[in-house]
């Protein structure tokens, strides 16, 4: 079974957006679907991100795949950078994604950036909407 976890961006939710039409959507398509709570509302830290993805996911597969809006893309690039270089996953789609901050309160986020060679070692597979 494949395993979706949705990332959401600065200032969201689980219950946001369009994430509870796409993990409608997956679901009905025998997909378990994660939509983890990020915690730090406009102030969030990538440490505590980090640290909700990790206990979520547990141990990453090939059938474990990523679906990030806004700063959730760069959340999941530095999760992945710091997988067991042996750790694969199945893909990732982007949705609004940005690599470089214009406030300062994303610091934590976009400097330094994630390894982009330590990203590439757990998936080729990346859409970019």
């Amino acid at each position: 079974m494949k395993r979706i976890v949705i990332v959401h961006g600065l200032g969201a939710g689980p219950e946001m957006h369009w994430f509870p039409w796409l993990k409608e959507q997956l679901a009905s398509k025998d997909c378990q679907v994660l939509i983890p709570h990020l915690p730090g509302g406009e102030h969030p830290l990538l440490t505590e991100w980090l640290a909700v993805l990790e206990d979520a996911v547990g141990e990453p597969d090939a059938k474990t795949y990523f679906v990030g809006h806004g700063l959730g893309c760069i959340a999941i690039c530095h999760y992945l950078a710091r997988l067991p270089s042996a750790a694969r996953v199945g893909g990732c789609v982007f949705v609004a994604g940005f690599l470089h901050d214009a406030e300062l309160a994303l610091q934590s986020f976009t400097q330094p950036l994630p390894d982009t060679h330590a990203i590439r070692l757990h998936t080729m597979n990346f859409i970019c909407i």
